[in-house]
């Protein structure tokens, strides 16, 4: 197994281009999907939302320029015609797609280790992680950056597919 960048179009999708949020709502043809275009309201906080404006028909090429933001289920929901982000907490966590400065390769956290590493790691940079060739595993405790959420801008695929 290999993880790669997702980057195609797929239901579920949170998309984004100039502060326009597209939810990528269904397949309607083979190169095409109905989406719900999401605007800010540009109201002071709390009630900075996006707010549904219309629903209609785009080609995948118009995504092209977009940057994958989320998927309804895991980053965001939609509460009504207000789309809403889910909060995720600042520290890493399950399924977050993680790096070292040092190495190019990208792993995926499996689970936080909890015996006596939060005591000598209490900002929880300690960690068991599963590296591209799946399965291997390492105990990491060196600074890592979050680069994606598996499921979301990352996957795993079969090797032969990639």
């Amino acid at each position: 197994m290999k993880l790669v960048e997702i980057n195609d179009v797929r239901v579920g999708q949170v998309l984004e281009r100039d502060r326009c949020i597209f939810v990528i709502e269904e397949r309607t043809g083979a190169h095409n999907f109905a989406v719900s275009l999401y605007n800010h309201n540009h109201k002071p906080a709390p009630n900075d939302v996006y707010e549904w404006k219309t629903m209609h028909e785009k080609n995948v090429a118009a995504f092209d320029d977009c940057e994958i933001v989320g998927k309804i289920g895991i980053t965001h929901r939609i509460e009504g015609k207000k789309l809403v982000e889910i909060t995720r907490a600042a520290e890493f966590q399950t399924d977050d797609v993680v790096k070292f400065k040092w190495d190019p390769r990208l792993y995926v956290i499996n689970r936080e280790i909890d015996f006596g590493i939060k005591e000598s790691h209490p900002d929880n940079s300690c960690f068991e992680a599963t590296n591209g060739l799946y399965g291997s595993r390492q105990l990491v405790d060196f600074e890592l950056k979050r680069v994606g959420i598996l499921g979301v801008t990352h996957e795993f695929v079969n090797d032969r597919e990639v």
